[in-house]
């Protein structure tokens, strides 16, 4: 078996582990803010949804004016769901963004997608077939209502549907196209990759990079050009994180990815820094507590392995708010 069908098999396994095995917490007694709570499945914003079908979750701060009008979106790495990673979207809501995680047809890792090609725009393709639901490319099939801007204008019109004094609609312009401007995208490990894409083409207001992106180099060992290009998101805005332990996005891999893409600053240890003040970011944690067989690469964002304070807060918590949900 090659590393990659046996690395892909590993990360299969942990993230259904993580995503069966978590339950729905309260905020901890010195969270921000309390939040209301939503279970969404995909179908239920769209019956032509035909995939990445698990519960979506969707939070808000219960108190109207601490609200601050920006939208946290989060999307999965392979074979997870929302539910792997609710204490992130949690306390995004909990400092006063609205937050949803988001299915998607997940089920095709890195490892499955433009192997041993030198095609630079195989990967692109792809991603923008996931991106805009339309016919680009031969390694993935995703119909428009599959797509990432489908299933995110549909996630917000149900909400608002069903919570209408909320203001959901705010991040639907009023021919309801997407208002990428008040959206903070972030993703882990093949979710990462989407958030850098997506990045490239929208002004998204912020996006948060965990534990990746992989998955671009080409058979020559070059990576596509596409990638160094200037994208829509101001390069300041991205900000990427990432475990030096990590055995599936390994950190030179990813770190190189950052560089040439121009992400900003250097190489940051936030574990023993106060102060952040890059935008490439790293953590040496390590957990021995059985989480998962990936617990390097689950650190930085996923609840199965990321730290947990003696106070119930997340350990980078202050990390994730830098990247994805400032004030």
């Amino acid at each position: 078996m090659g590393k990659n069908k046996f690395l892909g098999i590993i990360i299969l396994f942990s993230l259904l582990s993580c995503s069966k095995n978590n339950n729905d917490t309260e905020p901890a007694e010195n969270t921000p803010y309390e939040y209301l709570s939503y279970e969404v499945l995909p179908t239920s914003t769209d019956p032509n949804i035909t995939n990445g079908l698990s519960m979506q979750f969707a939070y808000i701060t219960e108190e109207p004016n601490l609200r601050k009008n920006k939208l946290f979106i989060f999307l999965p790495g392979t074979a997870a769901s929302p539910q792997a990673y609710k204490k992130i979207i949690q306390t995004a809501a909990e400092n006063g963004y609205y937050s949803f995680g988001l299915h998607y047809d997940n089920s095709l890792g890195s490892a499955g997608i433009c192997n041993n090609t030198n095609d630079e725009t195989c990967v692109e393709n792809a991603l923008r077939e996931y991106f805009e639901g339309v016919d680009y490319s031969t390694e993935v099939n995703v119909s428009f209502p599959n797509s990432f801007i489908n299933r995110i204008t549909k996630m917000i019109l149900y909400l608002d549907s069903q919570n209408p004094s909320e203001n959901w609609n705010q991040f639907l312009t009023t021919n309801n196209q997407i208002n990428w401007g008040l959206i903070s995208l972030a993703g882990h490990s093949m979710g990462s990759r989407h958030a850098f894409y997506i990045s490239k083409h929208v002004s998204l207001y912020k996006a948060g990079l965990f534990s990746g992106p992989n998955g671009f180099v080409l058979a020559n060992g070059n990576f596509p050009s596409w990638i160094s290009t200037v994208g829509v998101t101001a390069i300041s805005d991205v900000t990427g994180f990432s475990n030096i332990n990590d055995n599936v996005a390994e950190w030179n891999y990813v770190q190189n990815i950052w560089e040439i893409s121009g992400i900003q600053g250097t190489a940051l240890n936030i574990d023993n820094n106060n102060v952040i003040n890059s935008h490439q970011l790293y953590t040496e944690y390590t957990t021995n507590n059985g989480g998962s067989l990936i617990p390097a690469h689950n650190s930085t964002c996923a609840d199965i392995d990321t730290p947990i304070e003696t106070n119930g807060r997340p350990k980078f918590e202050n990390v994730w708010k830098y990247m994805c949900f400032p004030d």
